[in-house]
């Protein structure tokens, strides 16, 4: 299969680096910023350890409690939609899916494009039976 964006020649790259272009690279999401590190859970834990107790004391005080509930029912599903997307980040990043692991999570596709490949294959097969045909006729 032809890659999406051609290698680069290493001559190419001698002067890319000559004129001070450096090869990208993915750089580390932060630990503040990482739902699979502790240094993430501690601070929301006393965010939401904070908004409990302000709900707590708006209802005390039969004050608005919905910008403490906001709070407290935000903090989950920020870290539910960051965490689901670090897990996909790799994609957008360094790692481009082969075709394989395109179609390994999905059989229809997979079948599909088994099928396609099989007719392309008796295609291509009777296409070369037509060309020696027409070749011992020369």
């Amino acid at each position: 299969m032809q890659q999406a964006f051609p290698s680069i020649p290493q001559e190419v790259k001698d002067r890319l680096q000559a004129k001070g272009f450096v090869p990208y690279y993915v750089p580390e999401v932060p630990e503040y910023a990482n739902p699979h590190k502790w240094s993430y859970w501690i601070p929301n834990a006393i965010i939401a350890g904070i908004a409990l107790v302000a709900r707590q004391r708006a209802t005390a005080n039969y004050s608005v409690r919905i910008v403490w509930t906001s709070v407290i029912l935000s903090q989950p599903l920020f870290a539910i939609s960051a965490k689901l997307k670090l897990d996909s980040l790799r994609e957008f990043g360094s790692h481009r899916k082969t075709l394989d692991e395109r179609l390994e999570h999905y059989p229809l596709t997979r079948r599909a494009w088994e099928r396609a490949l099989e007719e392309n294959n008796k295609y291509q097969e009777s296409l070369r039976e037509q060309i020696n045909k027409l070749k011992g006729q020369i």
